[in-house]
């Protein structure tokens, strides 16, 4: 149904742009009719040249993205670095809250096999470590919550652990309440810029990440925040550190250079008009065939 529905509609337009895994066979093998932007919002499990070479420009969002892609074989002159865009006017910084030191976690796992690659244990691990700061989970009701409920509570957080759901809350609500937003991503997994980690830079809210997300590069070289490795001894070192130097860090200032989405806008106008000029693309519905008929070949 996707390849027919893709056939009929992707010729109407000028441009196609997906976004997703540069490993997503399922969108790399059906769409080129048009030229293609591709943005590779998580990182590629591998490259493959053969798949990509339809595309006319992969956008990343990541200097560490944008480095594999190239040392890959992909010429530079087909890769750009376009950072996620926010509404810098809903996402506005607000004074810290009062009180005990509350570290917010926005992304919880769609199920139970996801909780060692999005760091739960981890978060667990460390709020036993540093019972003077709240480690708060914001929780989303999807996948098997049941499942996943019994798997946190097998972890034996202690008290200072706590989950959160969204409710009628606003997010710029919920990170007014944290002092700081942590994302533990293993290596691999989930977004190269994870909204959460974003939208509290723009909140104004430092952020504590792990060496491997895409955006640690940035968050360390801007002083939005502190990077480490995945081993608990060093994420409670660096939670130590982000505490004593919390009023150093300039998460809203990193934000308004790189997360504007005017600028972003802006970026993705220059990429459609360069696309269209691609000289490539007058190949491109033979691209997509000779891939059909390899596929109905295999």
């Amino acid at each position: 149904m996707f390849r027919t529905l893709a056939a009929l509609i992707e010729r109407r337009g000028d441009v196609t742009h997906a976004f997703g895994a540069l490993d997503n066979w399922h969108f790399l093998t059906t769409l080129g009719r048009r030229p293609l932007v591709y943005t590779a919002v998580v990182p590629s499990a591998g490259p493959d040249l053969d798949l990509w070479r339809r595309i006319s420009t992969i956008v990343v969002e990541s200097d560490r993205d944008a480095r594999s892609v190239i040392h890959a074989g992909v010429a530079p002159s087909r890769v750009r670095l376009v950072y996620p865009g926010i509404d810098l006017n809903r996402f506005v910084p607000s004074p810290p809250p009062t009180g005990r030191f509350r570290l917010l976690f926005a992304s919880s796992p769609a199920s139970v096999s996801e909780f060692e690659p999005r760091g739960i244990p981890l978060l667990v691990e460390l709020a036993r470590r540093h019972r003077d700061v709240d480690v708060v989970v914001l929780w989303r009701r999807w996948g098997n919550e049941h499942e996943a409920m019994h798997a946190l509570r097998a972890l034996r957080p202690p008290g200072n652990f706590s989950i959160e759901y969204l409710g009628d809350r606003e997010m710029p609500d919920v990170y007014a309440r944290a002092h700081a937003v942590v994302c533990l991503f293993g290596d691999g997994f989930g977004k190269s810029c994870p909204n959460s980690i974003v939208e509290a830079l723009a909140c104004g809210r430092p952020v504590l990440v792990s060496e491997t997300c895409g955006l640690a590069g940035l968050v360390e070289q801007s002083g939005a925040g502190l990077t480490t490795s995945r081993a608990v001894s060093d994420v409670s070192t660096r939670l130590t550190e982000l505490r004593d130097r919390y009023r150093n860090f300039n998460a809203r200032d990193t934000a308004t250079a790189h997360f504007d989405v005017r600028r972003f806008r802006e970026a993705y106008d220059a990429i459609y008009d360069d696309a269209m000029h691609d000289t490539r693309a007058v190949d491109a519905d033979a691209i997509v065939a000779a891939s059909e008929a390899t596929t109905r070949g295999a």
